[in-house]
């Protein structure tokens, strides 16, 4: 067993092509340009190796932890391309960021968005690889290879891969002049299938060419983050309790919770960065969010939660059905009226008389002719002085 092992961990001699580096070594640097290129990331490899597994002894060795790429190659052959989380951080970072983030990553389990972010870096890695050792008819079992899709964790990979030899390529990585370490591993089947001495093309393993254009790559990474699932928590309030008062916690419990809770609420992203303030209604029958921009409207309705109870209520009666409003009461039925043109004919006024003119009034009966009044003499210029009145005695009361 230990002699085996030795030997396995020899490199194949078959590979010793003049002019080419090992293979591990051509990994390394495939690596480093492709960083480069792709996203303009500096990488250099630290350590590589190679080795020759079996199926049992490969799934013991595979880290528990990182982004399990599956690969398929030429005559349904397959692989698989390990990256550990702060490999795979650092380049979903530099993608959507720019620049890695401060620290190290924490630790999560990968997802599908993260494996389509990581799919053109690992098909250029394999592609620059296969090209490096085109002519080596040895080295076919490295052409061919892409990525194919993500697992979970590496549980399915002992029901997925055939039970045969496999090359295990190790790697570590200095990022960005010290600023992370990265590692991982490539594992391909020791013995290749694509065609004796001419390395299989990306087409025989059915996985589409990349293409060479940036502009056209980064439109695709742009469709992949933004076809990217985001979950946005809706926090209406939040206040501190113990464990031992969360821990007697029992169903039927009630929460109070201030008013202005209603036109204070938050959407926030998975690490609490708040995104959006609302509104807290109700849209046909179902609790809703209107949502406001951060610190505007839904400030001013926690200021003054009278308003924003009486608008709840408004979005509460827009929302109901026009069903459910109470029918009007039925009026009472009206007498017919009687048949014929209407009303029933009035007899005609007397004719006023006593006038020359028609329609004019009587004369006033017993009266006579009034006499002529005197003509007033006229006055010539100013009025006479009156006569002096001698002095009026005190006049007293009784």
């Amino acid at each position: 067993m230990l002699r085996r092992k030795l030997e396995a961990g020899a490199p194949d001699p078959a590979l010793a092509v003049a002019g080419l580096p090992p293979v591990e070594k051509a990994l390394g640097l495939a690596m480093a340009r492709v960083s480069d290129k792709l996203m303009e990331l500096v990488v250099a490899a630290e350590s590589t190796g190679q080795v020759t597994r079996s199926l049992a002894e490969l799934l013991d060795e595979v880290p528990e932890n990182g982004l399990y790429a599956l690969l398929e190659g030429p005559q349904e052959a397959q692989g698989v391309m390990v990256l550990d989380n702060a490999l795979m951080g650092a380049l979903i970072e530099k993608q959507t960021a720019g620049a890695l983030v401060a620290g190290s990553p924490t630790a999560r389990k990968p997802t599908r968005t993260d494996a389509a972010l990581c799919a053109d870096w690992i098909d250029a890695v394999l592609r620059a690889l296969a090209e490096t050792f085109a002519e080596a008819v040895a080295a076919s079992w490295l052409s061919g290879f892409a990525f194919s899709c993500h697992l979970p964790d590496a549980r399915p990979l002992g029901l997925m891969l055939e039970d045969e030899p496999y090359r295990v390529l190790d790697f570590s990585l200095d990022i960005e002049a010290g600023a992370r370490k990265g590692a991982g591993k490539l594992i391909l089947p020791a013995l290749g299938r694509a065609p004796e001495g001419r390395p299989a093309s990306a087409e025989e393993g059915d996985a589409a060419p990349h293409p060479d254009d940036r502009a056209a790559w980064e439109r695709r990474i742009e469709a992949q983050v933004m076809e990217a699932e985001v979950v946005l928590t809706a926090v209406l309030h939040r206040f501190d309790r113990s464990i031992a008062e969360v821990l007697d916690f029992a169903p039927g419990d009630l929460l109070t919770l201030p008013e202005s809770a209603i036109g204070r609420l938050r959407l926030e992203t998975g690490d609490g960065t708040a995104v959006s303030g609302g509104r807290l209604g109700q849209s046909a029958g179902l609790r809703a969010v209107r949502l406001t921009e951060q610190g505007t409207e839904g400030a001013a309705e926690a200021d003054d939660p009278l308003g924003a109870a009486m608008a709840l209520l408004d979005e509460e009666v827009d929302a109901a059905e026009s069903d459910d409003l109470p029918d009007m009461p039925d009026l009472p039925d009206l007498p017919d009226l009687p048949e014929g043109d209407g009303l029933p004919d009035l007899p005609d006024l007397p004719e006023i008389g006593g006038s020359d003119e028609p329609g004019g009034l009587p004369e006033l009966a017993g009266v006579e002719d009034l006499p002529d009044l005197p003509e007033l003499p006229e006055l010539d210029g100013a009025l006479p002085d009156l006569p002096e009145i001698d002095d009026l005695g005190d006049l007293t009361g009784t």
